[in-house]
């Protein structure tokens, strides 16, 4: 079989592109991200609030699953969704280090709807899964479930009827059930993911799948789900999960009404304490980002979830600002150094500078002056959102 270069009747050549004027510095591009672009390997400054991650992470290691939470309370442009971003990443990182696997999910609480979060999960499931040659999620839990009798975990009556039919479509001598023998094992998985996703089904896929029930509200949904993750734990499959919930504080400003707002935080608590019974579940990792008014406002909300999440006492992590210029220049000279390493990993520069003419790209006076227009910036902001 001939390759897709052979196709096309050239050789693929990859030549690494570079700025000129960044190469000077022994870098390959500019090494500050363009606004809103995070570059998830970078943390400065946080060793607080990482220590304490790490910490929680430890606790889920254990031959039982655990439920753990950590609040991350920072201003506003103040590194929040960054230092989320970071978690996942060294998540991630850990996963191929360690043979542990979670499934890693980042979702923006102004949503307030916890089926939507259980959307993104198993959304995130199913890509994960993908990324370790398997095609989804119950294709895995299938593949490695030897009998029905692997579902004893399994309580919620229509995931049982759902997990059983597709093991046994999975097996050879299968006989799909409709006239036209068209719902072959590949069929009625899509239905299935059809119905976990909360979607209608019709009547005869209703009948072919054998469940009755839709999960269109939050409490269903969110068992449902609890039931799938413990049942991946138990083959293998996930150890549980790392939920991101990203601005908080957003929820209370989205113009949700009041009753839609308590909705969801009484969902999500349920959704939290779901995760371990009596020994059994899944491992869950909750990081709950907000700024400290947001934080204010779900403690007058739902002081038992504030509590859950971690936002009470000396558990949660309070993110460190920027303090003064040297710390602006410590800070720039962090995203220089990854640059000039990525750079030199990738062989993208001619020739290899030392790390003082790296950070001399940005002079003392360059840093003075964005670190003032910055902290300008910042206060003028401030005042604008107190006095609106």
């Amino acid at each position: 079989m001939r390759s897709l270069i052979e196709l096309m009747g050239e050789t693929a050549t990859q030549v690494p592109v570079t700025d000129k004027f960044f190469e000077r510095f022994g870098l390959g591009r500019n090494p500050f991200p363009p606004t809103r672009t995070i570059i998830p390997q970078i943390l400065y400054n946080q060793q607080d609030a990482i220590t304490k991650f790490a910490s929680r992470v430890k606790d889920l290691l254990q031959s039982e699953p655990q439920r753990r939470s950590l609040g991350v309370i920072g201003g506003t442009g103040g590194g929040k969704t960054h230092f989320l971003r970071h978690c996942q990443y060294l998540m991630a990182d850990f996963e191929k280090e360690s043979g542990h696997r979670f499934v890693i999910v980042e979702f923006p609480a102004g949503t307030g709807s916890v089926v939507q979060l259980v959307r993104e999960v198993i959304r995130r499931a199913d890509e994960q899964s993908r990324e370790r040659g398997e095609i989804d999620l119950l294709t895995a839990l299938v593949r490695k479930s030897d009998s029905d009798e692997t579902l004893g975990v399994i309580r919620q009556p229509d995931l049982k009827s759902v997990m059983g039919l597709l093991i046994r479509a999975c097996a050879e001598g299968f006989v799909p059930p409709d006239r036209d023998r068209a719902l072959t094992f590949d069929s009625l998985r899509e239905i299935a993911k059809k119905w976990l996703s909360a979607s209608a089904l019709t009547q005869t896929e209703r009948k072919y799948l054998g469940v009755f029930s839709r999960l269109a509200t939050p409490s269903m949904a969110a068992r449902v789900l609890g039931e799938l993750l413990t049942l991946a734990r138990r083959l293998n499959v996930f150890d549980g999960a790392l939920i991101c919930i990203d601005e908080l504080e957003a929820l209370f400003t989205s113009g949700l009404s009041t009753g839609r707002i308590q909705g969801f935080l009484q969902d999500l608590r349920y959704m939290f304490d779901d995760a371990v019974k009596g020994g059994e579940g899944y491992s869950l990792l909750v990081i709950g980002a907000s700024t400290g008014p947001g934080s204010v406002f779900l403690r007058d909300l739902n002081y038992p979830l504030y509590q859950r999440l971690g936002l009470e006492g000396d558990g949660r992590a309070s993110l460190q600002q920027i303090a003064d210029a040297d710390d602006a220049r410590s800070f720039a000279d962090t995203y220089i150094d990854f640059e000039c390493r990525r750079a030199s990993e990738a062989d993208v520069v001619r020739h290899s500078v030392s790390v003082a003419e790296s950070r001399s790209l940005l002079s003392d006076e360059d840093i003075k002056s964005a670190y003032a227009a910055a902290v300008g910036a910042n206060l003028l902001d401030g005042r604008i959102r107190r006095n609106s």
